[in-house]
């Protein structure tokens, strides 16, 4: 099968989850090709060689925004839109795969001609990352079932905040990391009187890194020798925000941020950390607390969002409220304090990944989906197809419009004609032009 994979290319955990899908995938014989924004390619580099292509698109524009913005949200009924068509139609693909909720282009382009298509739901898009919906959430849901055969949610909390939770199209989806270097042997608690903290993730607002500097504040205060270190790729606004609490509470010494590391460095950290914390306010699924299971190190996590669904607190990690930094100060000394019973834990989080093999549910997946394919009527897709060529249409009037009048105006003949732009119908076009620039 041709499967035509489409990513945001944010390079984040929906990236490197459709990464992971692609060389199963290309494994099980599957052609897989990769559809991502220019922007992004760069995050797909370690998988040219394995997939059938990567491809590039300049018009793969978000249908989202961050809800600070006072603009617009983006028109999809454009002639950017049709080249995306083009571009899918011409790649044939025979399964459409949308790899996150901001970009709805593949669903349009299955739509119309006639393709499966499967939309994987890894974001809340609002509480999570800030986004400004296009629709609100149950429409937004709505559309989504209605433009895929099939809807993936990396978990029930994100079916359930776009209402699709009793949908029988949607299933849930856990897609933990599949893929681990082997380093030496598994983390246990040390006994020699160091002590150290990872945070590891991008690092934004949503992400809450403040939540572990106010609680290493706290435990400073205390005499503690705990040193942290914060990593992954930042929001330059909130790095510098965290570097300057940081300052203000005099833990220079002690946190440590680092923005760039790459994935064996990363691995390295978590393997040789006591203690993994996860501070995110609303985090859909969560790649980290598999991340830290693997190398058996203990972990502190938020009591929200996906997380909840397969970590349990005081079992195989241990809880904390988000913004509760008191609380989240205790969870540390007692991992601190008790190793034993923290590498218990951890044990027992590096025994539940057994539960979350995906491959084969993959297979699963796909076995059926053309045999339980029914097209879209035509008359639908002749309807959304006559819309985007009127909205086409309508815009290549309007700016050949503009362009006349531009001509027109910085002419010399124009010049000559001042004393005629009093009439009536010269004044009322020069509005028109006026009014739109």
């Amino acid at each position: 099968m041709r499967i035509l994979m489409l990513s945001h290319g944010s390079g984040g955990g929906a990236d490197l989850a459709l990464k992971e899908a692609a060389v199963f995938l290309t494994a099980k014989n599957h052609e897989v090709i990769i559809l991502v924004g220019q922007e992004g390619v760069g995050n797909f580099t370690d998988v040219f060689s394995i997939v059938h292509k990567v491809v590039t698109c300049e018009n793969l524009v978000w249908w989202v925004i961050p809800l600070e913005n006072e603009i617009d949200q983006p028109s999809l009924f454009n002639e950017k839109t049709i080249e995306i068509v083009n571009l899918i139609s011409n790649l044939n693909p025979d399964l459409i795969w949308t790899n996150t909720g901001v970009i709805p282009q593949g669903a349009l382009a299955a739509k119309l001609l006639g393709i499966p298509h499967i939309w994987f739901l890894h974001e809340f898009l609002d509480i999570d990352h800030g986004f400004k919906l296009p629709f609100a959430r149950e429409i937004f849901g709505s559309f989504v079932s209605e433009f895929s055969q099939l809807v993936l949610t990396c978990s029930n909390a994100v079916a359930t905040h776009f209402s699709l939770n009793m949908n029988p199209k949607v299933k849930t989806f856990y897609f933990p990391p599949n893929q681990y270097r082997d380093m030496q042997g598994f983390n246990k608690i040390r006994t020699d009187g160091t002590f150290d903290i990872l945070s590891i993730g991008s690092i934004s607002p949503s992400k809450g890194q403040i939540d572990l500097v106010r609680a290493m504040s706290i435990l400073y205060s205390k005499g503690a020798n705990i040193n942290c270190k914060i990593v992954g790729r930042g929001n330059a606004e909130y790095v510098n925000y965290l570097k300057r609490e940081i300052e203000t509470l005099s833990l220079s010494k002690h946190i440590q941020i680092f923005e760039d590391i790459d994935d064996l460095v990363k691995e390295q950290y978590i393997s040789e950390s006591n203690l993994v914390v996860v501070t995110s306010k609303n985090e859909a699924f969560g790649r980290v607390p598999f991340e830290a299971a693997h190398y058996a190190v203990p972990i502190i996590f938020p009591m929200s969002g996906g997380i909840t669904e397969y970590m349990r607190d005081g079992i195989n990690g241990l809880g904390y409220i988000p913004g509760d930094y008191d609380s989240l100060a205790e969870r540390i000394e007692f991992v601190r304090d008790h190793p034993e019973n923290a590498n218990i834990i951890a044990q027992k989080a590096h025994g539940d990944l057994e539960k979350f093999s995906h491959d084969n549910r993959i297979d699963l997946l796909l076995e059926h989906i053309h045999d339980d394919y029914h097209p879209a009527p035509n008359l639908f897709s002749e309807i959304l197809r006559q819309s985007l060529s009127d909205v086409v249409t309508i815009e290549r009037l309007r700016l050949e419009t503009e362009e006349a009048l531009r001509s027109i105006v910085n002419s010399n003949i124009w010049k000559v004609l001042a004393p005629y732009r009093k009439f009536k119908e010269v004044a009322m076009g020069m509005r028109i032009f006026k009014g739109k620039n």
